[in-house]
């Protein structure tokens, strides 16, 4: 597979934008399948832009709507960016979900599955999925759908996002928008993915409690006491009931044993219920988990991230020229608001350092698709994340 990229910082003159994307990709060879993901500014005209895309080039695509966006030249707050895989030895395909309520995920989910893998003449290597902002469902809910549905296989990708609103979260396909369904590219053949985050945090001493009762993402009980008095004891609890904004630097690293894997994913705190002493999360977290306050500076991500990097650059060259032709980034837009002041904080761990014909594209997102890895078994425990840098290589 090769991939290459053409990307505009112009939002608002689409027609020149996609005669640009035309233009670049004429000049270069396409092989016998091909795909994009377009990552845009949420300011964009979506529907303009799909339609306008879809108008132009005869292969398929999917894309979502992004706070901030990553291309191998760096870091870009307005800009549409389009990626095209092209390749002899791999197969594509995409499906758009119908939309998504709490009650019929899996189903909706599972028609989308089964429409995109219908198409393809062999199991799928690699999932990459995208899906609005949804207060309504749950995303560990969509994650563990789409690894029950294909058995196991990776799933990357994450939750559109915004300027904060979280009203203009889209997704999107070929002349199709939404703004409450899941968009899902297969990927099939000659294709070995590299998975890894990156959590960036550094852990509070003496906050690391158990989990003794909890539903989805509602904690009630931490060591027995309720999660309110908890955190409280801990000193580490505002007396207020929303608490997103004070803990979007600080998230919880929450781990719990699976097939004798110790998993770990992070979990913002998002509200406090001061009538039962519970405690709401983005994501899920079960019983038994252990919960840790953790809290991320600017200096740790720039040095965490730097080192992360290099050394998938330094594995990607190990197995030669050629293998590897793409990085897909998912990166948390709390991560970004840490580093809006320097907006390139990122950015600068893999510009200049990128091997050859290899691209490099990323969209800041209100939560992370991306397994971890077994250390024992090596296996990948498809999960939700907030406040992760994930990377996906192929």
């Amino acid at each position: 597979m090769i991939s290459f990229q053409s990307f505009s910082k112009e939002i608002d003159e689409l027609d020149l934008v996609v005669r640009q994307f035309e233009d670049e990709i004429k000049a270069r060879t396409l092989l016998k399948n091909t795909c994009g993901i377009v990552y845009a500014s949420h300011e964009a005209d979506i529907a303009e832009l799909t339609g306008r895309l879809s108008k132009t080039f005869d292969f398929p695509f999917i894309g979502c709507t992004g706070l901030g966006i990553l291309n191998s030249e760096g870091y870009a707050d307005e800009q549409i960016s389009l990626l095209v895989l092209t390749a002899s030895d791999c197969e594509f395909s995409v499906a758009l979900s119908d939309s998504l309520s709490e009650a019929d995920t899996e189903e909706e989910l599972r028609k989308a599955y089964d429409e995109a893998r219908s198409r393809l003449p062999e199991k799928e290597k690699v999932i990459i999925s995208y899906m609005p902002w949804n207060f309504d469902i749950s995303y560990d809910k969509v994650v563990a759908t789409l690894d029950k549905l294909s058995e196991g296989v990776p799933v990357f990708g994450g939750v559109s996002s915004d300027t904060w609103s979280f009203t203009e979260t889209v997704v999107f396909t070929n002349g199709q928008i939404s703004r409450d369904g899941a968009v899902m590219l297969l990927i099939s053949g000659n294709i070995d993915p590299i998975l890894r985050m990156e959590q960036s945090v550094v852990p509070v001493p003496r906050t690391t409690g158990k989990v003794t009762k909890a539903s989805d993402r509602i904690v009630y009980e931490i060591e027995g006491m309720t999660a309110e008095n908890y955190l409280a004891n801990k000193g580490i609890l505002p007396a207020k009931t929303s608490v997103m904004d004070g803990f979007m630097v600080a998230p919880f690293i929450v781990s719990r044993e699976e097939d004798g894997e110790k998993i770990s994913a992070l979990r913002n705190l998002d509200h406090v219920n001061q009538e039962n002493g519970s405690c709401g999360f983005v994501g899920n977290i079960d019983e038994g988990s252990e919960i840790t306050l953790s809290y991320i500076s600017k200096d740790e991500m720039s040095k965490s991230v730097n080192t992360f990097l290099d050394k998938l650059i330094s594995d990607m060259k190990k197995e030669g020229t050629g293998k590897y032709s793409t990085i897909l980034c998912s990166s948390c837009a709390s991560r970004y608001c840490l580093i809006v002041a320097d907006k390139s904080t990122e950015a600068r761990g893999y510009v200049g350092k990128l091997p050859e014909n290899v691209n490099f594209q990323g969209v800041y997102l209100f939560g992370e698709f991306c397994p971890g890895k077994g250390g024992k078994s090596g296996r990948y425990y498809n999960r939700f994340n907030n406040e992760t840098f994930a990377i996906l290589a192929f």
